[in-house]
C-alpha cells in the first residue's frame, strides 16, 4: 500500500526526507466574493438586459430609472433590499416631484424590479421583492386626453395649415396611426396596387427599412381614407420632421403643431393626440366595432389576453371601415 505524506513546503522540510516531492496544488473550497450591491451588479444587468430587448427607447428608460434608484438610495446590498425600500423610493420621488403620475412610478419601480429579476435569474437573490408593491395611491392621476368635437374638427381643418401639417393630420385623423408612426411614414410602405382600390401604408419592415414601432401588436397595414389627397408619388419618407435619436418624430411634430391646435381649440386636454382617440369615437359612431378598430390602430393587441390578435385582419374589412367616415 502506497503511502503519501503531505507536509508544508518549505526548505527545511525539504532536507527531512530523502523521497522524491512534488508540490500540490490545490484551490480553495470556497471562494470569497464581495458584497454585491446595487453599482456592482449594474453593468452586468445592463447587457443582460439588452441582450433580452432591442428597443432602444426601452433600453435607455431601464437604465435611466435604474440608476435614479441607485442615485436616490444609495449603494443597497442586493440581498438586504426589501419591498420597504419601493415604497421609501416612491416617497422620495413624490417629495422631490410631487406631480409625478401614478403611471410614472409604475414604471419607475417596474424598472428596478426587472434588474432584481435579473438578480434572481443569477442566483444573487431568492424571490423578487418589488413584486408585489401596491403603490396604486402614489401619485397623481394621468392627465385625460379628451377627443375633439366634429365642431371643432372643422375649426381645426378649416384653418390654412401647410401643406404637409394638412396631410399629416388629415392621415392620424382617418387612420388613428400615432403621429410619429405618419411623420416616419416612407414611400417604400406605401402600396396602391395589391388590392384593387385600396391604398395603404404599412408600419411593418419593408425592403431594408426596420419600422420604429411602439410595440409589436403596433406592426400592421392601415389603409387610407379613399378621399385623402396625396402628393405625387415619390421615394423616402413623406415628411420631414425631425427624428430624435431613438428614431421618432412625435416630439417634432408637436412641437410644431400643438401650439397652432390650442389657439384653434384652447383646451388643456386637447392636443395632437385628440386625433387618435377621435378617430375611435368616430368609428364607434357609424357602427364599427372595437375588434376592427384595434386592428386599424394597433392597440393593446399584445397585452389583452381575452381576446384574439386581430393584426392579420384582413384589410378589406379594415378600409371598409375607415372609409364609413365622412371626409374632412
Amino acid at each position: 500500500m502506497l503511502t503519501v505524506t503531505v507536509m508544508v513546503d518549505s526548505p527545511i522540510m525539504r532536507r527531512l526526507t530523502n523521497q522524491p516531492v512534488e508540490p500540490i496544488s490545490r484551490p480553495a473550497r470556497v471562494i470569497p466574493t464581495g458584497v454585491r450591491t446595487l453599482s456592482t451588479v449594474m453593468d452586468e444587468y445592463l447587457v443582460d438586459m439588452r441582450l433580452q430587448l432591442d428597443v432602444s427607447n426601452t433600453q435607455k428608460k431601464l437604465t435611466r430609472w435604474n440608476k435614479q434608484f441607485l442615485e436616490a438610495m444609495g449603494d443597497l446590498e442586493i440581498a438586504e433590499i426589501q419591498p420597504k425600500h419601493g415604497y421609501k423610493y416612491v416617497r422620495k420621488v413624490l417629495a422631490d416631484n410631487p406631480s409625478r403620475s401614478k403611471r410614472t412610478l409604475k414604471d419607475y419601480c417596474w424598472g428596478v424590479q426587472h434588474l432584481l429579476q435579473y438578480c434572481v435569474r443569477s442566483g444573487y437573490i431568492e424571490v423578487n421583492p418589488f413584486r408585489e408593491l401596491d403603490i396604486k395611491n402614489y401619485g397623481k392621476e394621468a392627465e385625460e386626453t379628451l377627443t375633439y368635437t366634429s365642431k371643432e374638427l372643422t375649426t381645426i381643418f378649416a384653418h390654412d395649415w401647410g401643406e404637409q401639417d394638412r396631410l399629416l393630420l388629415s392621415i392620424i385623423a382617418t387612420t388613428g396611426m400615432r403621429p410619429s408612426e405618419v411623420g416616419n411614414m416612407t414611400w417604400e410602405r406605401f402600396n396602391d396596387t395589391e388590392y384593387d382600390g385600396i391604398r395603404y401604408i404599412t408600419t411593418t419592415d419593408a425592403d431594408g427599412e426596420k419600422v420604429r414601432v411602439k410595440n409589436k401588436g403596433s406592426k400592421r397595414d392601415v389603409p387610407l381614407h379613399p378621399d385623402l389627397i396625396l402628393p405625387k408619388k415619390s421615394v423616402g419618407r413623406l415628411f420631414d420632421y425631425t427624428k430624435n435619436e431613438d428614431g421618432l418624430c412625435s416630439t417634432d411634430i408637436g412641437h410644431k403643431l400643438n401650439p397652432t391646435l390650442h389657439r384653434l381649440v384652447p383646451h388643456p386636454n386637447k392636443s395632437i393626440r385628440s386625433l387618435r382617440r377621435t378617430f375611435k369615437v368616430m368609428l364607434r359612431d357609424v357602427g364599427v366595432g372595437e375588434e376592427v378598430h384595434d386592428g386599424i390602430t394597433g392597440h393593446n393587441q399584445t397585452i389583452t389576453s381575452g381576446r384574439k390578435n386581430y393584426g392579420g385582419m384582413g384589410l378589406k374589412v379594415k378600409f371598409e371601415a375607415i372609409s364609413k367616415l365622412r371626409p374632412l
